[in-house]
């Protein structure tokens, strides 16, 4: 599971995807991964910067056909 911890108080993090660019909390991230971790799918990460070269956390949730369900932004607020 991706820690969050890094950016302390001042964490961003967004929910993403086609028709979708949302702030949501910390806990319902965590819950929103935890639930697909009961249903047995994969959580994947990537770590690395943005383009101002400010520490960024990408995030998705797979099905097990490899298919993207959920995706997740994690970033310093601006």
């Amino acid at each position: 599971m991706v820690d969050t911890a890094e950016y302390g108080s001042s964490q961003l993090i967004k929910e993403v995807g086609w028709r979708l660019n949302k702030e949501i909390t910390r806990e319902a991230y965590l819950r929103d991964l935890a639930y697909a971790e009961d249903l047995r799918f994969s959580v994947h990460e990537w770590r690395g910067e943005d383009r101002a070269g400010k520490p960024m956390v990408i995030s998705w949730v797979a099905t097990p056909n490899g298919a993207a369900l959920s995706a997740y932004e994690i970033t310093g607020r601006a």
